[in-house]
């Protein structure tokens, strides 16, 4: 039984989840982070669960670390270019 338990544990005990840095070129990184922050926030998983992912910005750099599973993480990288590129025609001054 030890031993069966050990294999069960050790299915479950994977990393899946993936990891992508975004940089940005015109906006700044914790508006992004917020702004993805906010479209997943509460829509984490069934039953109000942990949300898919996890979205950090790093200042030094201005980009954002994304941190799920592969095709959330997918999404939010290309939303978060996507913003950054509707950035470059706006009207703030950075």
């Amino acid at each position: 039984n030890i031993a069966r338990v050990r294999q069960v544990i050790a299915r479950i005990d994977r990393d899946t989840a993936a990891t992508q840095v975004v940089t940005l070129r015109n906006a700044g990184a914790r508006e992004i982070a917020t702004s993805l922050q906010a479209l997943v926030g509460n829509g984490g998983g069934e039953g109000g669960a942990a949300a898919p992912a996890t979205i950090v910005p790093i200042d030094s750099s201005n980009s954002v670390a994304i941190r799920g599973d592969s095709g959330t993480v997918s999404r939010l990288a290309d939303m978060a270019k996507t913003l950054d590129a509707q950035a470059a025609s706006g009207t703030e001054i950075r």
